[in-house]
């Protein structure tokens, strides 16, 4: 009889452990999927900063990805701005690899902050207006709809792509650092419609940047939001 109690007994116990396993596992379970199906809470912020001052921003030439200098203006710009960058806390520079904004992230980082070149910053290339007024180059060239394909000019919409696929990965791979991206006219415009869309009528609208200007943007639960 002993026997056949303990039996049962240990029956019962085991059947209810099992039961709490099972519990416990489920509710572990939906909690994993729950987690999964949310938005990813991200808090990240970026600074975006316009190469420095160059002759032919002066003269108002379109540059493109001709590689152009900093004139002396330029690099004093850059320099103005090292403690600003130092009081932002930036612990790693993304940066075009055309010289004007080479040099400018050479200069801000004050040799103490690691930079890394990055193609998906180049200035957006002009084709057939690189080295002319600028005057020459047509706001359609910035209609996302329109996507012109002419003159050799970079299309609007490659050009969204290599920034937005750049953006995509800093929140996965770099969630951690404080970022500056230094970088061009043109590309921080991108940038601004990447973090706050498009206009209705689809243009990459301008922004206020000047020759090392710096703007924040901020990552928030994968819905971006501009500051």
């Amino acid at each position: 009889i002993w026997d056949i109690f303990s039996f049962l007994y240990l029956r019962h116990y085991h059947i209810s452990f099992i039961g709490v396993v099972y519990t416990a596992s489920f509710i572990i379970d939906l909690q994993n999927l729950l987690c999964y199906n949310s938005p990813q809470v991200i808090n990240l912020k970026i600074y975006v900063m316009r190469h420095g001052q160059t002759n032919w921003n002066i003269n108002k030439i379109l540059q493109g990805q001709t590689n152009i200098d900093l004139n002396e203006t330029g690099i004093n710009q850059a320099k103005a701005k090292i403690e600003e960058i130092k009081n932002l806390d930036i612990n790693l520079i993304f940066c075009s690899p055309l010289n004007r904004a080479a040099q400018t992230a050479k200069i801000v980082s004050n040799r103490k902050i690691p930079i890394i070149y990055n193609d998906s910053l180049t200035e957006r290339c002009f084709g057939d207006f690189e080295g002319k007024k600028s005057l020459e180059y047509s706001n359609e060239y910035y209609n996302y709809n329109a996507n012109l394909q002419t003159n050799n000019v970079e299309p609007i919409q490659d050009l969204c792509n290599r920034v937005y696929s750049f953006l995509d990965e800093i929140p996965r791979t770099y969630k951690d650092k404080k970022i500056l991206l230094v970088t061009h006219g043109a590309t921080a415009r991108v940038i601004n419609t990447y973090f706050n869309g498009l206009s209705k009528d689809g243009y990459i609208e301008r922004i206020p940047i000047d020759n090392c200007t710096i703007k924040e943007f901020e990552y928030i639960n994968n819905n971006n939001k501009y500051h």
